[in-house]
């Protein structure tokens, strides 16, 4: 048998390559519904299916937790607030700084009580109390302070006033409060607008000592805008001194009374030091005024 010769080897392998290549033929039906736009049904993957609703289910998982985060607090504080059994404040330990003299212990404890009246541990605002306590003229500083769990400690330090600034009352440091009740003590009087008032009461608080030394008594102290001094006395005697020596013309006065001015004291209205820091001028009460 005669062999093939090469071309005619490559021609049918070329052939058989074109025949491998050609699609395989589909039936009528099939091309029948791709010839009308329809798809063949494919074969459902689940393992997609499920890798799909396991990514949805953990981000609805972190979508609760976040809302837990962010709500629950708001509702756990409704329920809280209005149950005030729960967490209640069964304690209130009230301290005084210092000696009370004018502050009406009973209504502190009053005031307290209002403010809560409808507080517990958790819900009660120790700001609001503490500003609440301030409130009152004779309380200097209060500080209202949580012990868990169920108790509250309260300080309070109270005004210690020492002389009448003006319309008010003054403590050492200046410090300026009005009581309702200012008119029934008897406080050293300080006339004054001068801006360091804790100078100036210090000041009052020295010529008072000084008088009380040698049996007189400050009933009022002026320092007016010019930076004059005048000094009213309790045994009614008006004391002038004008704006400069006023530490010489004072000492002068206290040095010169017991000698020459305690004899005839209940006779003097005034006692003018404007001159120098060596003399003074007296005016005497008319005879009606002489008790």
């Amino acid at each position: 048998m005669r062999r093939p010769s090469e071309e005619t080897i490559k021609r049918r392998k070329k052939a058989g390559a074109a025949k491998a290549e050609k699609p395989a033929k589909k039936s009528w039906r099939a091309r029948r519904k791709e010839r009308r736009g329809v798809k063949l049904k494919e074969s459902f993957d689940w393992g997609a299916a499920l890798a799909y609703l396991k990514k949805r289910l953990k981000l609805m998982f972190v979508l609760f937790l976040l809302v837990l985060v962010l709500v629950g607090p708001f509702f756990a504080w409704q329920y809280i607030r209005p149950n005030s059994s729960l967490f209640s404040i069964n304690r209130v330990h009230i301290t005084w700084k210092n000696d009370l003299h004018y502050l009406d212990v009973d209504e502190v404890k009053v005031s307290i009580g209002q403010a809560l009246e409808f507080e517990n541990f958790l819900t009660v605002n120790v700001g609001e109390l503490q500003e609440k306590l301030q409130a009152n003229p004779w309380v200097k500083e209060a500080s209202v302070k949580r012990k868990w769990y169920n108790e509250l400690e309260v300080e309070i330090t109270e005004e210690e006033p020492v002389a009448r600034w003006n319309d008010q009352l003054v403590d050492l440091e200046g410090n300026l409060f009005k009581p309702k009740n200012i008119d029934e003590f008897d406080f050293i009087a300080i006339e004054s607008n001068y801006k360091n008032r804790a100078e100036i009461v210090k000041k009052a608080l020295e010529i008072n000592a000084a008088l009380n030394r040698v049996g007189l008594h400050l009933s009022r102290l002026k320092f007016d805008e010019r930076e004059a001094w005048t000094i009213l006395l309790k045994e009614d005697v008006r004391l002038l001194f004008g704006t400069e020596g006023f530490d010489e013309k004072f000492a002068l006065f206290i040095d010169k009374y017991p000698e020459q001015l305690q004899r005839d004291f209940s006779r003097i209205s005034q006692i003018n030091f404007h001159y120098n820091n060596s003399s003074f001028a007296i005016t005497h009460k008319k005879a009606e005024e002489i008790e």
